[in-house]
C-alpha cells in the first residue's frame, strides 16, 4: 500500500524516521554526520507543497517498508538547461533488506508518477 504524507498526515513521523534511518546506513559514514539532513529537519516545508511528494510504502502488517520522493528541480546542475518547474528532482528511492531486488524501484517510480502532483 501507498501513502502521500501530506503537511497534516500522521505519518509524517514514520517518514522522518524511515527516511533518517535509510540515511544513516547509506551516507551516515561517509559524511561523519548523525544528524538529520536538512530536507528531513524541514519535511513539511520541502515535501508537503506543491510539486513536491513524499510517498511511504508500507508492509501487510502496516510497517514502512519503503520511501519515494520528488521535488521540484532545484538547477543544481548549471549544463542543464532545466525551468524548475519542468523538472521533479527525485530524491532517494529507499526500502527495507526484505524488499531489494523485489521489483521495488519500479513499484515506487509508477506510484510517485501517478500522484496527483506529479501528474498535473
Amino acid at each position: 500500500m501507498f501513502e502521500v504524507v501530506d503537511a497534516g498526515s500522521t505519518s509524517t513521523h514514520d517518514a522522518v524516521a524511515f527516511a533518517h534511518g535509510a540515511w544513516l546506513e547509506l551516507f551516515a559514514q561517509r559524511t561523519g554526520s548523525t544528524g538529520l539532513p536538512a530536507d528531513l529537519a524541514g519535511f513539511t516545508a520541502t515535501y508537503c507543497r506543491a510539486g513536491a511528494c513524499f510517498l511511504l510504502a508500507r508492509g501487510s502488517q502496516g510497517e514502512v517498508i519503503g520511501s519515494i520522493a520528488y521535488r521540484p528541480y532545484d538547477g543544481r546542475f548549471a549544463a542543464l538547461a532545466v525551468a524548475p518547474k519542468a523538472a521533479p528532482r527525485w530524491c532517494v528511492c529507499m526500502c527495507n533488506r526484505t524488499c531489494a531486488a523485489r521489483g521495488w524501484a519500479v513499484r515506487c517510480s509508477s506510484a510517485c508518477n501517478s500522484t496527483p502532483r506529479l501528474a498535473g
